[in-house]
């Protein structure tokens, strides 16, 4: 038996809505049915279609949706706005390089910040050596002390032996640092901070002072420049040291 359409109950149906398989005999049963329901009358793609139910015309309705997908990804792909430049100036962006061919990840901080302010850190380009700020800590003495473009081939001990010794109108520093001096340049331990660690739990790299700096820079991350944390004997139990 025919089919009723399910709009004026009164013509056998023709057509079965694509989206909802409601039944409809005329285009203006189709249109009220529309109407009434808010039905699109088109099929939900993404709906699942059983096997017995799945024939060419759903084939190429589904290969058409996987092509408009396709398409669509392609536009957004192309409309999507390209990653804003980092607002770097050339000297840094060339540092940040340089630094980074010797095995070094340097991060450089915001315009402002006290150690962007205070980094004197500079790229030769005639001889192609970096010279790097150094920072000095002393927490026995509550002292810092910091040397300005070094260059990467200084071996480290000989420039901390220069902070220890006593020099023409430094005699306030040496004194303050007295007792680094008396205990001795192979009696100290100097430590770097690796940087990304919890505030809880700091952990530190051991440099090697009889090397050069740039050898012992290679393979950290720093922010900015290196800061070495010069410890006495007594102190070096109190640092997580890797």
């Amino acid at each position: 038996a025919e089919k009723q359409c399910q709009v004026c109950r009164k013509q056998a149906a023709k057509y079965c809505c694509p989206r909802c398989q409601h039944r409809t005999c005329s285009l203006e049963c189709v249109q009220a049915h529309k109407d009434a329901s808010g039905c699109t009358g088109k099929r939900d793609r993404t709906a699942f279609v059983g096997r017995g139910e799945f024939d060419e015309r759903t084939f190429l309705s589904d290969y058409r949706f996987l092509e408009e997908v396709q398409l669509a990804d392609d536009v957004a792909k192309r409309s999507k706005p390209p990653a804003p430049k980092l607002d770097m100036p050339q000297f840094l962006q060339t540092l940040v390089y340089q630094a980074r061919r010797r095995g070094v990840q340097l991060h450089i901080l915001s315009p402002g910040m006290e150690k962007r302010r205070t980094n004197t850190t500079r790229y030769d380009g005639r001889s192609q050596t970096l010279g790097w700020h150094v920072e000095w800590r002393f927490p026995a003495a509550a002292a810092r002390a910091s040397d300005s473009k070094v260059h990467e081939n200084t071996v480290i001990a000989d420039l901390l032996a220069r902070h220890l010794a006593l020099q023409p109108g430094a005699a306030t520093k040496y004194h303050t640092l007295r007792e680094y001096g008396e205990a001795g340049l192979p009696a100290l331990t100097v430590l770097m901070r690796k940087e990304r660690t919890p505030a809880n739990a700091v952990e530190y790299f051991e440099i090697d002072v009889s090397r050069p700096l740039r050898q012992q820079l290679a393979g950290k991350v720093l922010v900015e420049f290196p800061t070495f944390l010069v410890l006495l004997p007594r102190e070096r139990e109190d640092y997580i040291i890797l």
